[in-house]
């Protein structure tokens, strides 16, 4: 099996919460293609929801070397890897950078508004949720979840309570 064939297997292992099977197919991926910036990035994202942030990181940072022109999902990586242990302002340059080359990234635009949430910037919050919105009017608070697949639930309440704050539904 090749690169990219172990990194969608390692994808639908994650949507499907198999943390384990998820990095062990994801480590693969890296070992197929150690110089491959999306096997590294997508390494870094599988990290951070099966609860390993801080070593997503690095992974995030070494795919950011590999390839100088990412795409903005890269951010997304990078931004929970900042999340999770509660690093809100390095969450949000996170974001931006990812939203400076997507505009219309509706996970970084409501990741944005999370991060404002949590820092207690409640009008940029809002701002940012009204754009999210905007780009995606039939967003709501259960579809955003459904792609945060968090191997500790608690995550979940934790996102969501933010969201409800934002004024997401």
């Amino acid at each position: 099996m090749n690169r990219l064939a172990r990194a969608l297997l390692s994808y639908t292992y994650l949507i499907t919460r198999q943390h384990d099977k998820a990095l062990e197919e994801a480590e693969k991926s890296i070992a197929l293609g150690p110089n491959s910036a999306d096997a590294h990035a997508w390494y870094a994202q599988v990290l951070v929801f099966a609860g390993e942030p801080a070593k997503g990181i690095s992974l995030v940072e070494k795919a950011l070397r590999l390839n100088p022109f990412p795409q903005s999902w890269y951010y997304n990586g990078l931004y929970w890897s900042y999340f999770l242990p509660r690093d809100y302002e390095r969450a949000i340059q996170a974001c931006m950078k990812g939203i400076t080359i997507d505009p219309v990234n509706i996970r970084l635009r409501v990741n944005l508004t999370l991060g404002y949430v949590m820092l207690g910037l409640e009008k940029e919050a809002h701002e940012q949720a009204q754009e999210a919105l905007n780009i995606y009017p039939s967003l709501t608070f259960e579809s955003f979840l459904q792609g945060l697949p968090f191997k500790d639930h608690s995550e979940n309440e934790r996102v969501l309570n933010a969201l409800r704050k934002a004024g997401l539904k």
